[in-house]
């Protein structure tokens, strides 16, 4: 979102919604680690459904990202939202419950998931309330150190004065790098 970063959840019993829940992340978070953030809080959420019979406690997470899955999966993946999510896998079996994984397709009329996706358009644009999560990326720490590289060229480009022929070729810096 343009106006900020969120997550939602939407837990069905029974094909009953039962909780919904929204969090902001920060604005540089990116739209994995909201993905990411949501399950972790839905499998803590899952721990309030203690008083389930032991048959009952199975649960399917549903999720529109294939990046989040593959991640999980990848036993070399040490981000912290998907060692936080393989935790919280660990901690509900341990009390007996069977979690699975599934991908669905965004945008394809899936309750669940397209009720998910307004929890967390709501929360991006909510300007009230904490911030849930605010580890930024590497991704987007490295972009920035970037984009401050590109701004102070320029500034040592448009000082210069030599190359004013090949400045008026090339003007902006930024142009210049993406011919």
């Amino acid at each position: 979102m343009t106006s900020g970063v969120g997550s939602g959840i939407a837990i069905f019993v029974n094909e009953h919604l039962t909780l919904h829940l929204t969090y902001k992340l920060a604005e540089q978070c990116s739209n994995n680690q909201a993905e990411q953030f949501a399950i972790v809080k839905a499998l803590e959420n899952l721990q309030n459904y203690g008083h389930l019979r032991e048959g009952q406690r199975s649960a399917v997470i549903h999720t529109d990202s294939k990046i989040t899955l593959d991640a999980t999966a990848n036993p070399r993946n040490h981000l912290n939202l998907v060692e936080q999510i393989r935790e919280g896998v660990r901690r509900l079996e341990k009390d007996n419950w069977t979690i699975h994984f599934t991908w669905v397709k965004a945008h394809n009329s899936n309750v669940g998931n397209e009720l998910a996706d307004q929890l967390a358009k709501i929360a991006a644009n909510s300007v009230e309330g904490e911030t849930a999560y605010s580890k930024i990326p590497k991704s987007a720490v490295i972009k920035r150190i970037q984009e401050v590289g590109e701004l102070e060229w320029q500034k040592e480009w448009n000082a210069s004065t030599k190359g004013e022929i090949t400045k008026s070729f090339f003007p902006d810096v930024g142009d210049r790098k993406s011919k």
